[in-house]
């Protein structure tokens, strides 16, 4: 016979034991829920539902004299949310031992939000760049060997936005094509530009193998600088020869 107590009906067998904290882990549980609070807090409430996807993504061989000199690799990105569409427009670009990086935000039309560049030579940095654009100004800081520079200046309604060496930024001007032109901002040279777009027709171009038919654009500002465009039927980017005589090519279709 067993020397245990007997249970009554209805006991619990298994009474649940208190837990007693001391005052630095109550005073840690509680620092930690209100951690907790303030992340759900400070997360916009669309920022869980916003989704991206890929526009055009890919790789421009650039020449000059039919010698190559250089890549850039590219992603455009649609980021989507309760609010209006967002672009994203990223990567690297190398020509000789230079290495640039820049990012740009923009609405859906290509009109930047942001833009930060970092170009380094030979594995140092030799600038950064950090623009932003609000209510008509454009603030551009720049930071150099040579010492830090903060500029603003007036940005027209609409304006787009290119970097004399960055390729994949052609894809918003290509889009544009409005009557009087585009107002164009360049923050590394403080320069705004206006760029007629003008078509000039269609041919056919070998992309990695493959034939695309593609439209050709010109790019005209008012100093007369010309730089030709290619694009597909949906806009992406396959060729430029821009003012210099620097060539990129689409390296493979898009996809």
């Amino acid at each position: 016979m067993s020397d245990r107590p007997a249970v009554s009906a209805g006991a619990n067998p298994h009474p649940r034991r208190r837990v007693s904290y001391t005052v630095n882990q109550r005073t840690a549980a509680l620092a930690l829920l209100a951690l907790i609070a303030l992340v759900a807090v400070s997360v916009p409430a669309g920022a869980a539902r916003a989704q991206s996807s890929v526009v055009d993504e890919g790789s421009f061989v650039l020449t000059k004299g039919g010698t190559r000199v250089g890549r850039e690799d590219f992603v455009i990105r649609r980021i989507r949310s309760s609010a209006p569409d967002m672009m994203q427009v990223s990567g690297t670009v190398a020509v000789g031992d230079r290495r640039l990086a820049p990012a740009m935000e923009s609405d859906s039309d290509g009109v930047p939000i942001r833009y930060q560049l970092e170009e380094r030579r030979g594995g140092q940095l030799e600038e950064s760049l950090r623009a932003q654009f609000s209510r008509g100004r454009a603030i551009v800081h720049s930071r150099a060997k040579s010492g830090e520079a903060t500029r603003e200046f007036a940005v027209p309604d609409g304006a787009l936005l290119l970097d004399d060496d960055v390729f994949a930024h052609y894809y918003f001007l290509a889009r544009a094509g409005r009557a009087g032109g585009v107002p164009v901002v360049v923050p590394r040279r403080n320069a705004l530009l206006t760029v007629r777009v003008e078509q000039r027709g269609r041919e056919r171009l070998d992309i990695g193998g493959t034939a695309i038919q593609a439209r050709e654009l010109a790019l005209v500002d008012a100093a007369g600088a010309q730089r030709r465009v290619w694009v597909d039927d949906r806009g992406r980017v396959l060729k430029v020869i821009d003012d210099r005589g620097l060539m990129a090519v689409r390296e493979d279709p898009p996809r």
